[in-house]
């Protein structure tokens, strides 16, 4: 699942089968296009959707700014203080 943030932090969507990782790291419409199954064409079907369509590479960015390394420390520090106030 971690090549389409790659792909969305240059503003480039993707086309991948709706399973596993991808299922985290891809919004359908934001930075890529799902397909249902593993064949060349619903790949073909999946390409031409996403070449059909005008992507936000803004929007692709910041989809995918909220997996940097950044976040994630944001997000741990975060849960850390809230684990402390339980205390």
């Amino acid at each position: 699942g971690i090549t389409p943030l790659e792909a969305s932090a240059w503003g480039v969507p993707t086309v991948a089968l709706r399973a596993g990782g991808y299922l985290d790291t891809i919004v359908d419409g934001v930075n890529g296009v799902f397909v249902e199954e593993p064949t060349v064409e619903a790949v073909a079907d999946g390409v031409e959707r996403l070449l059909a369509d005008d992507w936000d590479r803004a929007a692709m960015e910041a989809h995918a700014e909220r997996f940097s390394e950044g976040a994630f420390a944001w997000q741990i520090r975060g849960r850390a203080e809230e684990m402390g106030d339980r205390r």
